[in-house]
């Protein structure tokens, strides 16, 4: 009914990759850039790619929903976290760098629990740890629970690291409180 609407071709798309087709989902998404490239459809496309294993392609997906978004520093982060996904730990510093270099002041200066810098935070904690850099993986795990002191996941993620290098004390510290955190009584 409205084949120039690149949001008639972005719902379709949406539709077939619900119903599984993924083929007839990534033509519509294609055809929706192709008429207006946006965030929006690249991050469809991004997730769809993603779930196909298409590693150059979900790359270069989140690539252009980071160039056309308003808040580039969202589809980094996503971007970040793929490659820690594929085991790429160097890319994802690289790219966290960049998060934090486009983002806007109010982001940069958030705290808490899923905010920019907790989720930088994060993500370098899990490219080092993947590097094999204990140290600064603790250093990063440890800004993130400065940043979200409330985040049981980030307590309990510092606890392995702490228990990694044998600082036994500090990791049953780190435990308790992901334990309280979460509701959970302490072994």
């Amino acid at each position: 009914a409205f084949p120039d609407s690149p949001f008639v071709h972005w719902l379709r798309g949406h539709i077939f990759s619900s119903m599984g087709s993924r083929s007839d989902a990534e033509q519509e998404y294609l055809t929706a850039i192709s008429l207006e490239p946006s965030e929006v459809v690249w991050t469809a496309l991004a997730n769809l790619y993603q779930r196909e294993g298409r590693i150059p392609e979900t790359i270069h997906a989140w690539q252009q929903a980071s160039k056309l978004s308003s808040k580039p520093d969202v589809a980094q982060i996503s971007l970040a976290q793929f490659y820690l996904h594929i085991q790429q730990p160097k890319l994802t510093l690289q790219v966290l760098d960049e998060a934090l270099r486009s983002a806007p002041a109010d982001a940069v200066a958030a705290t808490g629990d899923g905010c920019l810098r907790f989720n930088v935070a994060e993500g370098r904690a899990a490219a080092w740890r993947t590097l094999g850099d204990l140290k600064q993986a603790t250093s990063f795990q440890e800004q993130a629970v400065q940043l979200a002191p409330d985040s049981a996941d980030a307590w309990s993620a510092l606890a392995k690291l702490y228990q990694r290098q044998g600082r036994y004390d500090d990791e049953y510290r780190a435990e308790e409180r992901a334990a309280k955190l979460g509701g959970h009584p302490v072994p």
